[in-house]
């Protein structure tokens, strides 16, 4: 190798003392990690390592194009069951039809979920189809105003963030921008009574509300879906969802839009 030769082996970012690497099961190594260069554990794009995001915090982590069996456990440390509803696998994520209506069903025993006075963070890396009515992307609520939270884009292009409690609907709302025939990285972090809304990473919180503590929420979590099973469907498709137990910055939420925004 001459002294002009640089080879530049990437090796798996450690962020907050551990590495999402720990958690991937070896059966979906080869999912994660492709490269046509043996030197390199994975393609970088953009500079940027697909992986390098924090683990601080991360309780569920579903890498929907990866994850192809209608049962599955998320890659983290709680390795939690998740059953799929005839949501159909792509190499970009799951392809969600709200005339099935296509829904992820996380059970109501994975407590990690039920946040009350905690912070937490929710971000998913979609596709829409259409917004004719609001699309859900998480909830964990049994109604609007009773108890939990829900995530998801309403039909005024909007990204929202509702808390629920008693008999109150609290959500936080960005700008309008959010749109059918595009992928987007959306994001939510509640910090104590607040909430702020990142569209690919960035702030777009426009309507702020005060988030007092949700009810605690007794239901499992439905992703693409309201708890009816019936109301917001979701249209298009899910590559991944993350959830955190803390509030993430927005520098956080801008790196995984970075990270991600490659896919698709």
């Amino acid at each position: 190798m001459s002294n002009n030769t640089r080879v530049n082996i990437m090796k798996i970012p450690l962020i907050d003392g551990q590495s999402i690497d720990r958690f991937i099961p070896v059966n979906l190594r080869h999912m994660f990690y492709r490269h046509f260069m043996p030197q390199y554990k994975y393609a970088i794009h953009d500079g940027y390592a697909p992986y390098g995001f924090s683990t601080d915090g991360l309780v569920l982590y579903l890498p929907l194009w990866a994850l192809k069996d209608s049962a599955f456990k998320s890659v983290d440390a709680y390795k939690t069951t998740a059953t799929v509803t005839t949501a159909t696998w792509t190499p970009t994520g799951r392809d969600f039809n709200p005339l099935t209506p296509d829904y992820v069903e996380i059970p109501a025993a994975f407590t990690q979920l039920n946040f009350t006075s905690e912070d937490f963070s929710i971000i998913a890396r979609v596709y829409i189809d259409s917004l004719d009515v609001h699309r859900m992307i998480l909830c964990r609520s049994l109604n609007w105003v009773q108890d939990g939270y829900m995530f998801m884009i309403h039909t005024t292009k909007t990204l929202r963030l509702y808390t629920c409690q008693g008999g109150v609907s609290q959500a936080t709302t960005s700008s309008a921008i959010v749109d059918s025939g595009a992928w987007y990285t959306l994001g939510a972090s509640r910090a104590g009574a607040a909430v702020k809304t990142c569209i690919n990473g960035i702030d777009r919180t426009s309507v702020p509300a005060v988030h007092i503590n949700p009810t605690s929420c007794s239901q499992s979590a439905k992703i693409g879906i309201h708890d009816t099973l019936i109301a917001y469907p979701f249209d298009g498709k899910m590559e991944f969802l993350m959830v955190y137990n803390r509030a993430l910055s927005e520098l956080e939420h801008l790196n995984i839009h970075n990270i991600s925004k490659w896919r698709g």
